[in-house]
């Protein structure tokens, strides 16, 4: 439990954070760089492991790598699933479709797992989180 809100913590102050720093509807080169600075810092103190790293696995090697962790995969696997989402918005108000739609997509993904899993927090809230990546990305 105490992991839990430790994660649900770090992703509201993550995401009041970036929410403050891009402000409008695009962003800037140095606003984009220092959100994916962010997401990256939230990424080691979460996961243990880079967001290049993350973002260079397959969703399915995610969700197997965090199970094979132990009882705290539910917790990982939300945190990832959450800075694929802040990156996805980043990135569509950066101009960067694609790498919008490929974070989009996996977090979505990861999403779907934690759903049917019995003892999903209901705090996380996955329903709105996921339908505000759809949203995404019917814009795209």
């Amino acid at each position: 439990m105490l992991r839990t809100d430790y994660i649900l913590r770090l992703i509201e102050q993550l995401g009041a954070a970036l929410r403050t720093l891009m402000g409008g509807s695009t962003v800037s080169e140095a606003q984009t760089e220092q959100s994916l600075e962010m997401i990256e810092t939230a990424c080691q103190r979460v996961v243990g492991l880079s967001y290049s790293t993350i973002r260079g696995m397959a969703p399915e090697q995610l969700i197997e790598l965090f199970r094979s962790g132990g009882g705290t995969w539910l917790d990982r696997s939300f945190a990832v699933a959450s800075l694929l989402g802040h990156d996805a918005e980043i990135s569509r108000r950066a101009g960067d479709a694609v790498r919008a739609r490929d974070s989009a997509e996996r977090a979505l993904y990861i999403y779907s797992v934690l759903k049917a899993d019995p003892g999903l927090p209901p705090s996380y809230e996955i329903d709105a989180k996921s339908r505000q990546l759809i949203r995404l990305l019917e814009e795209l």
